[in-house]
């Protein structure tokens, strides 16, 4: 990527790079790189870090040697510089690099801190030369780096980052056993990495999982004894998988005369991710000497993408508990009492029930009549709140209330069908607030009861039974055989038994009798005779209308069940 990496830095690279970049790593990570550059020099990388919960830590390795070069001297006839035969030298460059990066929002927070990476490498450079049998030649030198990474947008990443700031007078040179001292060159480095494609940039495509960042690096020296350098790069992630790497990185180099030109260098590359080791492998040219071209090897170790985390629900905090009523209770009474129990005594200051403050005790339980203004379905809403009166939790329940009549036994067991029929509105009492179930059932009174429903079409047809008196008493045989047709029951081709000992299969409602016996409607004349002239009473009609198949479903539906 031409070296623009002072933005991007996100791995154990850092080390070499920008320190700051540690803290994007959430584990441990190891990297190394091999190269011969320009056909001679022995080029090696070694790094290792270490995450600290928004701090990082990191050591790495850089060497550079060469072999094999003969000893000269300068001849003392022709002055001339000729081999010597007396061996041959070598010279061998390293560096030790001890790197410790911090988030500052791990110790203090300021706007914007969790955004902001700092980090420095303390630096121990070693050379020697090899092969020369008199003087000591070797150096010893220490230097400090300083990075920052600074993210303003998702997208956006800023860095700064300086290298060898260390002062000569206070140990930032190099010093030979000879006891020649060096002054190690400065430079630094002001870099941004913008992300134009993938999740958090300036454009996410939620299709594909492709990533696409430019990166660019000014380069330059504090004193300015050096050109300004640019790096671009260019990179394409896919999946974590694969990346691909193009880059200019500009060099500067002699042009003869003693001025300093620069050279844009092209370098492109390719990386391959599986099981967390990452291969690199990346070109680079050297001006324009073919010779100088040079491949770069890398292996990197515990390169994986940060999983997301695992959303895990807070406890839920509960302050008060319902005990009574239960869920769904069925009652025939204006009123419930809602009883309960305080969970955090020291958090609670009162309790509210359908908004009337609930009675407390010493014990922490609470307890508050509610009202049930609605006949059918009541939500009776318990509320604890604060000293400040800040709500703190709800909790409810849903009571059912059913219409009763005066002239109901509370043992009745058909009382919570009738008063639930009374609720959904198919039956209702007399004004004096009575239902009279003993009473017979004209012919009006159960086509408004079926009319009520909405199902009564089928009805309304021109059979025998509705050929008579609308205010005339039904009989039961007349009563079941309307009840067939308003469940609208199939009747059976042809009886082969009687359905009951006092019907004939002749029978004109035979049929009607039968299926309203085969669909349950009968059951409470199991064992019985039918007698079918006999009056029908209410209490027949809404017990046979209850199992009839949609009324019943509403039923059940209003009760809960």
């Amino acid at each position: 990527m031409g070296r623009a990496y002072a933005a991007l830095a996100d791995d154990a690279n850092s080390i070499f790079q920008n320190p700051a970049g540690l803290c994007s790593i959430k584990s441990w990570q190891a990297t190394s790189m091999y190269s011969k550059l320009i056909e001679e020099v022995d080029y090696s990388l070694l790094g290792l870090t270490r995450s600290l919960s928004r701090e990082a830590l990191g050591i790495g390795y850089v060497n550079a040697s060469v072999g094999g070069s003969q000893l000269s001297k300068r001849d003392p006839v022709t002055d001339r510089i000729v081999p010597d035969s007396s061996g041959f030298i070598g010279y061998s460059s390293s560096v030790l690099l001890f790197t410790y990066a911090v988030n500052p929002d791990k110790y203090f927070s300021f706007p914007s801190s969790k955004e902001l990476n700092l980090g420095a490498n303390i630096k121990v450079f070693s050379q020697a030369l090899t092969g020369i049998p008199s003087a000591d030649v070797s150096a010893l030198g220490f230097d400090l780096d300083l990075g920052m990474q600074y993210r303003p947008l998702s997208y956006l990443t800023l860095a700064l980052a300086g290298y060898n700031l260390l002062p000569y007078n206070l140990g930032g040179k190099l010093m030979w056993g000879s006891g020649i001292t060096e002054s190690i060159p400065a430079s630094a480095k002001a870099g941004m990495a913008f992300k134009l494609l993938g999740s958090g940039g300036f454009r996410e495509i939620k299709t594909d999982d492709s990533e696409l960042y430019l990166t660019s690096d000014y380069e330059f020296t504090p004193l300015g004894v050096r050109p300004q350098l640019w790096h671009l790069g260019l990179e394409w992630k896919k999946a974590d998988l694969v990346s691909v790497r193009l880059g200019v990185d500009q060099d500067a180099v002699a042009s003869g005369g003693g001025a300093v030109g620069i050279n844009n260098n092209l370098s492109a590359g390719i990386g391959l991710t599986l099981f967390g080791i990452r291969f690199d492998y990346a070109f680079h040219t050297f001006g324009e000497l073919a010779q100088n071209n040079t491949h770069f090897f890398s292996l990197s170790y515990g390169i994986e993408k940060e999983k997301p985390p695992v959303y895990v629900p807070p406890e839920p905090q509960f302050f008060i508990q319902l005990k009574e009523p239960e869920e769904k209770r069925i009652t025939f009474d204006p009123y419930v009492m809602v009883k309960g129990q305080i969970l955090e005594p020291a958090r609670v200051k009162n309790v509210k029930v359908n908004g009337q403050e609930a009675n407390l005790y010493p014990d922490g339980s609470f307890m508050q009549l509610a009202g049930l203004k609605l006949y059918g379905i009541n939500r009776l809403e318990a509320i604890a709140y604060g000293p400040t009166g800040r709500i703190l939790e709800t909790r409810s329940v849903e009571a059912i209330r059913l219409k009763t009549f005066k002239d109901m036994k509370a043992a009745d067991p058909l009382r919570q069908t009738i008063g639930a029929m009374a609720v959904l509105g198919y039956i209702s009492g007399y004004k004096n607030d009575t239902i009279r179930l003993q009473a017979p059932i004209t012919r009006k009174g159960l086509l408004e009861i079926m009319t009520k429903t909405g199902k009564v079409s089928m009805v309304i047809q021109g059979a025998k039974p509705l050929k008579a008196n609308m205010n005339q008493a039904l009989t039961r045989a007349e009563a079941v055989t309307m009840l067939v047709k308003y469940a609208g029951y199939k009747l059976p081709a042809r009886l082969y038994e009687r359905p009951f000992p006092d019907i004939e299969v002749k029978h004109w409602a035979a049929k009607e009798i039968s299926a309203a016996k085969q669909n349950g409607l009968l059951e409470y004349l199991k064992g019985k005779k039918f007698n079918p002239k006999l009056k029908a009473t209410r209490r027949e009609i809404v017990d046979m209308m209850s199992r009839i198949e949609f009324v019943d479903q509403k039923i059940r539906v209003l009760l809960g069940r």
